[in-house]
């Protein structure tokens, strides 16, 4: 890892809040544009060179994963102008190639469709958004989706952690 960007990140975790990471974490893998794999990775690496405690960065990544996902699902479920923009025929052809794999991921897999949502990029996006829309049930999709958090989490997580002191 380039010296200056690893002390760059330990000074920001030094004088930055526990708080202020957990927000960014869940900023980042709410709205921002990168890649939830690459978001994941980073803090395990982090965590194996001693930046931050292996448990919280554990931790705060499932919670923030957690929240993206319940997020976008109350999104759907309580935004009327999101679902009359999804259910209407004026979607973009990319919007509605996902809104159709997703449909066709969750009436295949049923509720286990959300844990394995985690693992597949463009569906992963819209599953929430779609479980949301659709007449899932809240409870039921808050307890999938928090041991789907913690199972896709703890897959790039602890590999890359036990794979750290190779890579560094």
């Amino acid at each position: 890892m380039d010296t200056y960007l690893f002390n760059y990140i330990q000074v920001l975790l030094e004088e930055a809040h526990i708080i202020t990471l957990f927000a960014t974490l869940v900023f980042t893998l709410t709205v921002a544009p990168i890649n939830k794999e690459t978001v994941v990775i980073t803090l395990a690496i982090m965590s194996g060179t001693g930046l931050i405690s292996p448990f919280f960065g554990f931790s705060a990544l499932v919670l923030a994963n957690y929240i993206s996902y319940f997020l976008f699902f109350f999104i759907g479920r309580f935004s009327k102008a999101l679902q009359k923009l999804i259910l209407n025929d004026r979607t973009s052809a990319k919007m509605e190639k996902r809104i159709d794999r997703s449909n066709q991921f969750i009436e295949k897999y049923g509720a286990m469709s959300i844990i394995f949502g985690y693992f597949v990029p463009g569906i992963r996006q819209v599953l929430p958004l779609i479980m949301g829309i659709s007449t899932f049930k809240a409870l039921r999709f808050m307890w999938i989706a928090f041991w789907g958090s913690i199972i896709w989490t703890g897959v790039y997580y602890f590999v890359v952690l036990s794979l750290t002191d190779l890579w560094i």
